[in-house]
């Protein structure tokens, strides 16, 4: 069945420490539109030669005119007919563009490269993904790679550190935070224990010295209650706390309180809200808003038992179910909050689904799930995005949402729309072949950023589906197993 995918996909085509981490993009500039622009129309990819030059190689400009997204013209999903794991086809190309954007990423970006040493953008996110590597097949030549990177980062950890201090990150992405836990991963791995506990007390430091400046995911305190779930996942023996879990509930029940104290500050008593870290705002998104923190909040068991926490956190996914658009979508605060432009990981339907599919897995709401869908609707009709395959602003991040939606809600449609995506990626040069596709801007850094470049991102992805299949993926950096 697969195949007859690949065919219909060929015929159609005919033959974030500071802001401008967030904005690598181009998702904050706030152009305006043409009268008769409309962001929610995606452009068909049989039709190219009909877009204005510069929404296309080599500018590739997202300003108006250009679309947003690509239409998807695959059929939809079949119960019992339409294919929810890898074909051969897929498999195959898959074991072809993997090595290749490996080589390039060895090339381009070797342990020396003069980067930052952080999962978001730097190092450390490539000694996550050969960590990730060795753990999925059980190579030993991939922990032999991850060994330069992870020494790399770890000489950058100090000097992080006082970045840190300075800009009050203590998320996962952006911060040492994450560099201590893959590098306590790759001495766990090494059988070094005494190397791993001095890392792991690095972690420990940040739930005790203080929470930082904010508490988004990328940055701030949801970020370092994930880095607490990502220990105990992946170090030996699994599920040992790491981190003393009256550290973890400590943590999770302060940014409760701040987020309840900003949100009546801001109008809205009962409910939560958190500044983010670019331009002070309250965003509703995964990567510095209100989603991206409950996210993480349902992570914490203590918290479902304090009847307290649970108003707030039932009260909250309320609200966000209220703010969504007709079209499934929800608002983006880089733009107009009344405006339906973005359909992304970071801001927009994908991510607030996967927030309200975990308070529907916590709570048994209905509403939830039901806005889930409808947000997941929207994804499938504008989720092939143009700006590329990246975890936070692309199509690899609108995979991943859809895997995780068939993980919790076990409807496989989400495992079939999926791997749809995917095959129209890997079946299209312009969205997968490394001459061809869009590079994220500005260049030169963008594309290698673990969360905003496309070839890391894909390689966590194409991993994960080659060698776990599309069942077991997992979103190494957002869910906890490596």
């Amino acid at each position: 069945m697969m195949g007859v995918m690949f065919s219909w996909i060929l015929v159609a085509m005919h033959t974030h420490t500071s802001p401008s981490r967030a904005r690598m993009d181009d998702d904050c500039v706030d152009v305006p539109a043409a009268p008769d622009y409309d962001p929610t129309v995606c452009f068909s990819l049989s039709n190219l030669s009909a877009l204005p030059k510069q929404c296309i190689a080599p500018t590739w400009s997202l300003d108006p005119p250009c679309p947003k997204c690509w239409t998807n013209d695959a059929p939809e999903y079949v119960p019992g007919t339409s294919p929810t794991t890898l074909t051969n086809e897929l498999k195959a190309a898959l074991q072809s563009q993997l090595p290749e954007y490996l080589d390039l990423m060895q090339r381009q970006r070797p342990p020396s490269h003069a980067d930052d040493g952080t999962i978001f953008s730097g190092i450390g996110a490539r000694a996550l993904l050969y960590l990730k590597l060795h753990e999925a097949t059980g190579d030993p030549k991939f922990l032999a790679q991850a060994n330069p990177y992870v020494d790399a980062m770890a000489a950058k950890i100090e000097s992080q550190k006082l970045d840190d201090r300075a800009t009050g990150a203590t998320g996962f992405q952006w911060s040492h935070i994450g560099m201590s836990c893959v590098a306590a991963l790759a001495a766990d791995r090494a059988g070094d224990a005494a190397k791993a506990g001095q890392y792991v007390q690095d972690v420990r430091a940040a739930f005790t010295n203080g929470d930082g400046t904010y508490d988004d995911f990328d940055s701030g305190g949801a970020g370092l209650l994930y880095a607490a779930r990502f220990l105990d996942e992946n170090l030996a023996p699994s599920g040992k706390p790491y981190i003393p879990r009256p550290l973890v509930y400590g943590l999770a029940s302060r940014i409760i309180s701040r987020g309840s104290a900003t949100a009546t500050a801001a109008g809205h008593p009962g409910v939560m809200q958190w500044h983010g870290p670019n331009d002070d705002g309250l965003w509703l998104g995964q990567s510095h808003g209100v989603a991206g923190v409950v996210q993480q909040l349902l992570e914490v068991p203590e918290l479902l038992e304090n009847a307290t926490a649970l108003g707030f956190l039932r009260r909250t996914l309320d609200w966000v179910v209220s703010q969504q658009f007709a079209s499934g979508n929800f608002p983006t605060e880089y733009y107009n909050a009344t405006e339906d432009v973005l359909v992304q990981w970071d801001h927009g339907a994908p991510g607030v689904a996967a927030a309200l599919l975990a308070g529907w897995r916590a709570f048994g709401q209905a509403s939830y799930r039901a806005s889930a869908e409808r947000a997941l609707e929207c994804v499938w009709e504008r989720g092939l995005l143009l700006k590329g395959l990246m975890n936070c602003h692309g199509i690899g991040g609108n995979i991943w949402m859809q895997l995780y939606a068939a993980k919790l809600t076990g409807d496989l449609k989400y495992r079939y729309r999926a791997l749809a995506f995917l095959g129209t990626v890997l079946s299209t040069p312009l969205l997968s072949n490394l001459t061809q596709m869009r590079q994220p801007q500005p260049l030169p850094n963008a594309p290698w950023g673990f969360w905003t470049g496309s070839i890391e991102s894909s390689i966590e992805l194409w991993t994960d589906l080659l060698y776990r299949g599309p069942a077991n993926a997992s979103m190494t950096g957002w869910e906890a197993r490596l």
